[in-house]
Formats: C-alpha cells, sequence, structure tokens
C-alpha cells in the first residue's frame, strides 16, 4: 500500500513539474511562470545579499548595512512575484509590469551604489553586482515582452 502511494505521490509530482513547453502553455501560464522565476531570483539575491555577502563582507567591499537593505528589499519583492502569481487572477500582467518596475529601479540603485561605493569595492564585488545588474535587466527584458501578450 505505501509502495502504490509514493507513486501515486510521485505522478502527482511530474504533472505538476512537466519539461517548460511555451508553445503549450496559455498566456496566464506563462505570466505564473514568469512570476515564479522572478520570485525564485528574488529569494536567492535576499539571501546572497543579506546572508552570503554580508558574510564576506570584505570580500565584495559593499558595507554590510547596504547588503542587509538590498536583501530586504529583493525578500519585498520575492513575496510580491510569489502572490502575484498564486493570487494575481486576471491583473498577472499588470502585476508582472510592476515587478518588472521594481526590477529596473533596483538595477539603477545597485548602479548609484557602485557607484558611491566604487573605492572601497573589490574586484569581485564589483564582478558580482555588474553580473547581477545585467541578469536582472535580461529578467525584466522578458518581464516586459509577456507583460504585454
Amino acid at each position: 500500500m505505501w509502495l502504490i502511494s509514493e507513486s501515486y505521490t510521485i505522478l502527482l509530482l511530474y504533472d505538476q513539474f512537466k519539461p517548460y513547453d511555451p508553445h503549450s502553455m496559455t498566456n496566464a501560464g506563462k505570466l505564473k511562470s514568469i512570476l515564479l522565476l522572478d520570485g525564485a531570483g528574488a529569494v536567492l539575491s535576499a539571501v546572497m545579499h543579506g546572508l552570503v555577502l554580508v558574510a564576506y563582507e570584505k570580500s565584495f567591499g559593499m558595507p554590510a548595512s547596504i547588503l542587509r537593505v538590498l536583501g530586504f528589499v529583493a525578500l519585498l519583492f520575492a513575496i510580491y512575484s510569489f502572490s502575484s502569481a498564486f493570487f494575481g487572477g486576471q491583473k498577472k500582467a499588470l502585476l508582472l509590469r510592476g515587478i518588472a518596475i521594481a526590477n529596473l529601479l533596483f538595477c539603477v540603485v545597485t548602479s548609484i551604489l557602485i557607484i558611491y561605493y566604487f573605492p572601497q569595492l573589490t574586484g569581485l564585488g564589483l564582478l558580482y553586482f555588474v553580473v547581477e545588474i545585467m541578469v536582472v535587466l535580461v529578467l525584466v527584458r522578458y518581464e516586459f515582452k509577456f507583460a504585454r501578450q
């Protein structure tokens, strides 16, 4: 009986996480997927800023207080994205535009912080923040694209 139950659970899980096929998804499904991707990225960013980079502050050069604020903002973005994905209903496109604008502002603020703290940033710190901005800008591009459809 346990084996049957476990097999059924595995089948249910597989059904939830089928390989991504963009042509078979509805627009609502695409919007939900991009919001979930954004939320996952924001969680990763929150962990990196709030925990990892703070622990290695000297290796990156950005003050811990600034990193904690960036981590907290990323956590708020994650909550927004996940909430929008699961509870956004028919307004997902509008909510996706909102997080795209917020992500764009996050990149602008991060760029300003890079300029302000440039003298104390290490090469590793500069590399991390520039790559993060580039990744977020690619995501923003897709968010605006999907929000228009």
